[in-house]
């Protein structure tokens, strides 16, 4: 394998996808999450363990489950997958995971997990997973000859575009590269004088410890995780940082090798996006293109008087007052077809609680960068105020010309 993969892609490849689950509605919303991502792929749905362990003939790429599938428990999925294929992508789905959740199943084997709510992040955790599987093929391959091609090796080490390090198996850096050290700020002599922990924020420092105990265990042949770092001047940093495990000619572990992606600028932009739309003054929801409520904050709950959790995966219809008809439906096919840019609607919705509730709806629609419907935007105010003063306004008028008689 030459040097070239270091800079191969999976734009130019059709991506085989295994995908384990129950239901339909919910592997048509994984298909269109890979569509609009313009990840090019061909996608196998499967709902038992036998159409599983057939599917799995097919060599595929990357596996995707449902973690609450009944027909395959999620363990069973990850032990059929590792037997045969021990580095491709697993990746789990479900509309939440508690932190025990997730330690747990990356813990045994799985690649990430993604609420439904962020099956936007599954082809880019798809692509970064075959990536980083071809790095780490591509270091294997490069120890193996480093007796005779040294030279290539570290040309290839300290010239790639993401930060490679070997430390001992207690933590110990051995080596850096040049974009590591840049990344964490420090000069390599400075780096190679701590050790990882020293410069991993202290609330990550558990998770390292106990993945590197599933690999020197033996239970993994890598792992992967978003994790914080300490920078030089003290900032935490995020990266995706993967591990595995260098054995020597007995098999037993000799140092091991880290691939660190530098994905603060992703992370920033996630949680700048999650402030604004948490913090907003108007109730937003976002709603998928078969309308059901995949994201909805604050403010809108305040309004409508249900909890989050109570509205994801509802049809928003339901908030109606039965008496309005609302155009909506109708605008929605327009959005679609491009016809419009948005609309605007007044009306009335009913709270949990049974009151009523004015407001102003105004509806947009996300698209991709190739145009590609990806969701609706629900944007509410409450107007019930300005409609009370105008009901006062009206009643005034009426009564003007009976008081005047």
């Amino acid at each position: 394998m030459d040097s070239g993969v270091l800079n191969a892609t999976t734009a130019d490849r059709i991506l085989r996808i295994v995908l384990l689950h129950d239901e339909a509605e919910g592997a048509i919303q994984v298909e269109r999450a890979l569509s609009a991502s313009s990840l090019r792929h061909l996608l196998r749905c499967v709902k038992s363990e036998a159409a599983f362990c057939s599917a799995l003939d097919m060599l595929p790429h990357a596996i995707v489950a449902d973690y609450h599938t009944v027909a395959v428990d999620w363990r069973r999925a990850v032990q059929l997958t590792r037997e045969r294929f021990p580095e491709i992508p697993v990746v789990f789905i479900a509309n939440a995971f508690t932190e025990k959740q997730a330690i747990e199943a990356v813990g045994f084997g799985a690649t990430d997990l993604i609420s439904r709510q962020q099956l936007e992040r599954l082809a880019p955790v798809i692509r970064t997973a075959i990536r980083m599987n071809e790095l780490r093929r591509y270091a294997s391959n490069v120890h193996e000859q480093l007796a005779q091609s040294e030279s290539d090796f570290r040309s290839a080490f300290e010239n790639a575009a993401i930060g490679m390090a070997m430390t001992t198996l207690d933590g110990r850096w051995l080596n850096a590269n040049n974009t590591l050290c840049q990344f964490l700020g420090y000069s390599e002599a400075e780096l190679l004088a701590t050790d990882c922990n020293g410069v991993t924020h202290p609330d990550d420092v558990a998770g390292d410890v106990e993945l590197l105990k599933h690999l020197v265990g033996g239970r993994l042949t890598s792992t992967q995780r978003e994790k914080r770092y300490l920078h030089k001047n003290g900032d935490p940093v995020w990266a995706q940082v993967t591990a595995s495990l260098v054995k020597g000619a007995d098999g037993q572990p000799r140092y091991q090798m880290l691939y660190v992606l530098d994905i603060k600028h992703r992370m920033e932009a996630e949680e700048r996006f999650r402030a604004t739309f948490e913090q907003a003054a108007v109730g937003i929801a976002h709603v998928s293109m078969d309308e059901k409520i995949v994201r909805v904050n604050r403010r809108f709950c305040d309004i409508v008087g249900y909890s989050e959790r109570e509205l994801l995966g509802t049809v928003p219809r339901f908030l109606d007052h039965p008496d309005d008809k609302s155009v909506g439906r109708v605008e929605r096919e327009r959005l679609t077809v491009d016809e419009i840019f948005q609309f605007v609607e007044d009306g009335r919705y009913v709270r949990k609680d049974g009151s009523v509730v004015w407001v102003r709806r105004t509806e947009s629609l996300a698209r991709d960068d190739g145009g590609r419907p990806q969701y609706f935007i629900r944007v509410i105010e409450d107007i019930s105020e300005r409609k009370q003063a105008e009901q006062r306004l009206a009643r005034a008028d009426r009564a003007r010309p009976a008081c005047a008689h």
